[in-house]
């Protein structure tokens, strides 16, 4: 058994125990080191060491008195590629997903209210698709789409196919993040940018927020909600649609 005390040892060519030393006594370093630059320089010129381990040890062989800060320790170098297979957990990668959607409003319909981000909105009109037209659920299930490398909304839920009618954009968010699952992945962030004139979407921010948050299992730190307007310029800036770019960051 081990009684749990923080101890190294110290080895010679064969793997052989030489010396116990307590760890308390060493400290790990790592980059970045930070000198003034005319210590560090004439500590370069002046040295007859090759291969030094580091800058602070030509400054150490010096007398030079050197400090040590604390640091990070998720902030390991990678050096070698087994450094970089070690920081990767699991051989997980990122990948980046763009999504973008247009709806323009119903003129032909009486609705009054919207849905976006899976909430429902008051407004005038109502949007036109062959769901519930929820263009930032689309959007960003394109974006999801596109990082796990798939193909577009469309391709999985062809808008001329009845048995999506009227149907809640949420079942197309949940089949993307689905396949996320599939490969024990996990969303970094969320970050959409809303482009309309109307309705006001920073009325409907907070909402919006957790809405997304509980639909992707993610904190609303993760997720950006921002809202924009093309200065009543093109069909947007009419009022006639409203458009949402998402770009989504997931690891698997």
């Amino acid at each position: 058994g081990s009684s749990g005390n923080r101890h190294d040892k110290k080895i010679d060519s064969q793997q052989n125990i030489l010396k116990t030393i307590k760890r308390e006594k060493y400290k790990r370093v790592q980059t970045p080191q930070v000198f003034h630059f005319q210590t560090i320089l004439l500590a370069h010129q002046k040295t007859s060491i090759k291969n030094a381990p580091d800058d602070a040890y030509l400054l150490e062989k010096q007398g030079l008195n050197i400090k040590i800060i604390e640091g990070e320790w998720q902030n390991e170098k990678i050096t070698f590629y087994d450094d970089y297979e070690r920081n990767m957990k699991n051989n997980q990668y990122p990948h980046i997903g763009i999504g973008f959607d247009v709806h323009a409003f119903d003129t032909q319909s009486n609705a009054q209210d919207i849905t976006l981000c899976g909430i429902r909105i008051p407004y005038t009109q109502t949007l036109k698709g062959h769901s519930d037209a929820d263009v930032a659920l689309h959007a960003i299930t394109d974006a999801l789409l596109g990082a796990l490398g798939l193909r577009d909304i469309g391709t999985y839920f062809p808008p001329k196919d009845d048995k999506w009618k009227n149907k809640d954009s949420k079942v197309f968010l949940d089949f993307a993040y689905d396949k996320l699952m599939e490969k024990s992945g996990k969303i970094i962030n969320l970050d959409i940018t809303i482009i309309c004139e109307a309705p006001k979407i920073n009325d409907h921010h907070e909402k919006m927020l957790s809405k997304l948050a509980a639909y992707l299992h993610i904190p609303t730190e993760k997720i950006s909600i921002k809202a924009t307007t093309t200065e009543k310029k093109g069909f947007l800036g009419r009022k006639e649609g409203i458009a949402v770019q998402a770009a989504i960051m997931v690891l698997f």
